[in-house]
């Protein structure tokens, strides 16, 4: 006997034979998601779906792809470039407490008074804290506050430079190929730092 096969959605999937049961001749095996009754008739793109009866379903209609404005595809650029500006800065700061990243201004200024011979609050607390002399560790601020000032600089200049190029830029290729100079501009900057981009 003829039987008509659904998917696990109760979609149509083909014709089956069922199978005569070998215990009872006339009785026929009706394989699982299988049903009797023949699907209705339909046109290019429906699908026949099983719900206790046959519903003919339609294609869904597929909206044409939207085309971005010259704009939309400048300001996704940018954000791309900013997020990855992002993700390599925060190799700098992901370990630290915020409120500590937050301080490294004030830290970098006590760091230069106290190395033109005056005194800072924050850099005389961490000091003793660490038991060290002012000196040790306004040295050591200075220099990270010079290194991390590079960096910013030259990610700024980067930034900056990617947003002149895009914001040119009137097709989507010349926005990939300004976003793409920036990113090389930026790995060539950070490796000559020694660090990755």
């Amino acid at each position: 006997m003829k039987v008509y096969q659904t998917d696990g959605d109760g979609f149509f999937v083909g014709e089956a034979l069922t199978d005569v049961d070998p215990l009872e001749a006339t009785n026929h095996l009706v394989p699982a998601g299988c049903v009797s009754v023949s699907p209705p008739e339909l046109t290019e793109g429906q699908l026949a779906k099983w719900e206790d009866g046959w519903l003919v379903v339609d294609p869904p209609i597929i909206p044409d792809p939207v085309e971005l404005t010259i704009e939309t595809i400048r300001a996704n650029a940018i954000a791309a470039m900013i997020g990855r500006i992002d993700q390599f800065t925060s190799q700098f700061t992901a370990n630290m407490p915020r409120d500590e990243v937050l301080s490294w201004p004030t830290k970098a200024a006590g760091a230069e008074i106290v190395l033109n011979g005056g005194t800072s609050a924050i850099i005389s607390a961490e000091a003793a804290t660490l038991g060290v002399d002012t000196m040790t560790v306004a040295t050591d601020i200075s220099a990270r506050a010079g290194a991390f000032a590079s960096v910013i600089g030259a990610v700024t200049g980067v930034r900056r430079s990617a947003e002149t190029g895009i914001a040119a830029a009137n097709t989507k290729a010349e926005v990939d190929a300004a976003l793409d100079a920036a990113m090389a501009t930026a790995i060539s900057i950070a490796t000559s730092m020694g660090l990755e981009f």
